[in-house]
């Protein structure tokens, strides 16, 4: 197969080359900038998550936001001001047989859309500020994090961006709102993660179609600390992200899945701009379902009919060993120097 992964250097400033400059995603106050809606013919939650808490329905993706209530079980209710779960379907972009990233690619928003219907984050003992960026500032440069390690933190896309295009640049310009996001280690979101993301977009040009779930997972129900200042909205600092890529087996009753989850802190990361096509080995990161739901407390794939509990329980016990074959020529960008 002849070699047509294209070099990605830098994919997250707004000056991108990648990006038209003459198109920008629009900052507007209290609401996202574009008419927000399910998009015809994609089905974004196919394979059923729950539970659904307060339930968003965007262009390109479903988010479940965390609300007012006691995730850790210690009989006290709280705010991780972070979406669980994010769901969405990703098609073919493309006559192929070379496919491309697609275009054109607005500007980012700056600062990122606030949602009215997250103020009651503004209304918790000591919270002075309203603007969840204010929470982030700060920790994608100088000294990082300390929850983290002192790693730099990102406002972690869980539906990408670039998969987004491919409906339209609006759905993509919404993209940007935070509940889609949550505090992630810059190294992954820009190395590994990255380069998965890439993966399930060329997955999608291969097989058709493939659908995707990304959220946090906690330790021992807990996050591992609280980004932001005194009097900032706090945000929930993940032990790390899962991701669950699922496509349809004709010849079988239920899907075929890959399951991940990707730790932090971790210290060997690779940024996106610095790795080599052979830098990235996501199988040390699959994992089973079944460990999502522990790490997680959600119940995934709940619209696959097994014929009793102990399928279920054992396909959802499965590891996978290998990702699925997809060739270069499927990508439309893939990290690389």
């Amino acid at each position: 197969m002849r070699m047509t992964a294209l070099i990605l250097a830098v994919v997250f400033a707004a000056t991108s080359a990648a990006a038209d400059t003459k198109l920008r995603c629009r900052a507007q106050s209290g609401e996202t900038a574009y008419f927000v809606n399910a998009t015809p013919g994609y089905d974004h939650d196919r394979y059923g998550t729950a539970p659904r808490e307060l339930m968003f329905q965007f262009g390109a993706f479903v988010a479940s936001f965390d609300t007012d209530d006691d995730d850790d079980g210690d009989g006290i209710n709280d705010l991780l001001s972070v979406p669980h779960w994010v769901a969405y379907e990703i098609k073919r972009y493309g006559p192929g047989p070379v496919f491309e990233s697609p275009k054109p690619s607005p500007a980012r928003p700056s600062p990122w859309y606030e949602m009215l219907e997250l103020a009651f984050l503004e209304n918790q003992p000591g919270v002075t500020e309203n603007d969840i960026d204010e929470t982030y500032s700060g920790f994608g440069t100088g000294a990082g994090a300390p929850e983290l390690g002192g790693k730099l933190v990102n406002r972690g896309h869980l539906a990408m961006k670039s998969h987004a295009q491919r409906i339209g640049w609006k759905p993509a310009c919404n993209t940007h709102v935070f509940v889609n996001a949550v505090p992630q280690q810059k190294e992954m979101n820009q190395g590994d993660w990255l380069d998965l993301e890439a993966y399930s977009g060329a997955a999608a040009n291969k097989f058709g179609r493939i659908w995707v779930i990304a959220g946090p997972v906690w330790e021992n129900g807990q996050p591992i600390g609280m980004l932001g200042t005194p009097g900032e909205i706090p945000v929930a600092v993940p032990a790390g992200l899962f991701k669950i890529l699922v496509k349809e087996n004709p010849s079988e009753h239920a899907p075929d899945v890959l399951a991940f989850i990707y730790p932090q802190p971790k210290d060997d990361y690779v940024l996106c701009g610095q790795a080599d096509l052979d830098t990235y080995d996501h199988t040390r990161f699959l994992v089973s379902v079944e460990e999502i739901e522990t790490r997680t407390g959600l119940d995934f794939l709940r619209n696959v009919k097994f014929s009793d509990a102990a399928e279920r329980d054992q396909f959802k016990a499965q590891v996978a060993t290998a990702l699925w074959p997809v060739e270069s020529d499927f990508y439309g960008f893939k990290c690389a120097r």
